[in-house]
């Protein structure tokens, strides 16, 4: 078991660990534990809003032990012909610094056309932060959320990571909403499947 414990900041005006940070500290933790760079599939499951430091946890072949019941979040990372599970879990004092995170320098260059939302560039942003931020605003576009609530990344599934030039031609597509709760987005780079989001509307907690 090895576990990587970073120094987590908010993003903008949110008072919750965002989905991206959780998403960019879990691949930098299986490199800075010397499990290597994530290179395959990946699967990260968020269930819980995160407001404290966190262990990021990744189990070796050997390790049998369960997450535990605080979890905000699994996953699952292919490194090489390795297949790596772990968990996010609070650990630490509460969250207490923010960092800048303007996302209309993102949305000013997409594109909406029916259930889908388009980009060609957005240099000096992560494509994990260009995607994301593009799946809200397409959700909020077609089920605004009513007052309280917000769509929540709840599930990331990559074929592999997500590289800086998937953002030169990426565009996303909710293909589903379950209940007006749930839904899935295909994520396309030049046309091609590389992924999907699944967004779970809810309430921010403090």
């Amino acid at each position: 078991m090895e576990t990587y414990r970073p120094h987590l900041a908010y993003k903008g005006s949110r008072t919750y660990v965002h989905g991206t940070t959780l998403y960019q500290s879990i691949l930098k933790g299986a490199a800075e534990t010397g499990l290597g760079t994530p290179d395959g599939k990946i699967r990260i499951d968020l269930h819980k809003q995160l407001h404290r430091q966190a262990d990021f946890v990744y189990l070796t072949p050997a390790d049998d032990a369960g997450a535990p019941d605080d979890a905000v979040a699994a996953f699952t990372l292919g490194i090489g012909p390795d297949t790596v599970k772990g968990w996010v879990a609070p650990a630490g004092d509460e969250v207490t610094q923010s960092e800048p995170y303007d996302e209309d320098q993102i949305l000013a260059r997409a594109k909406i056309t029916d259930q889908a939302i388009s980009l060609k560039n957005a240099p000096g942003f992560d494509p994990i932060e260009v995607t994301t931020c593009l799946a809200v605003k397409i959700h909020n576009t077609l089920s605004p959320p009513p007052a309280g609530q917000k769509w929540l990344l709840a599930r990331v599934t990559l074929a592999q990571p997500f590289r800086d030039e998937d953002v030169r031609d990426i565009s996303l597509q909710v293909t589903r909403f379950v209940g007006g709760r749930f839904s899935e987005t295909v994520i396309r780079r030049a046309g091609e499947k590389i992924g999907s989001f699944n967004f779970l509307l809810g309430a921010v907690s403090a």
